[in-house]
């Protein structure tokens, strides 16, 4: 999964994206789905993508990134 992180925290955004952004962490660790902020240079993000592949393989679950602005 690709979920954009609106309200992320330190970062000005509307307010109602501001709990959304709180909470978005928490959320996903609740839910049992592993996650990882996407890098935002090439090398990071292609190690990450990685890493989801690997994840998805061998659990068979679900993975997401949160991707900044």
């Amino acid at each position: 999964m690709m979920i954009g992180w609106r309200g992320e925290p330190g970062k000005k955004d509307e307010p109602q994206h501001v709990i959304q952004g709180k909470i978005m962490n928490n959320l996903l660790t609740d839910c049992g789905i592993t996650y990882e902020v996407l890098p935002d240079y090439e090398e990071g993000a292609a190690e990450a993508l990685d890493l989801a592949m690997y994840h998805l393989q061998r659990r068979q679950a679900p993975y997401a990134f949160l991707v900044r602005r």
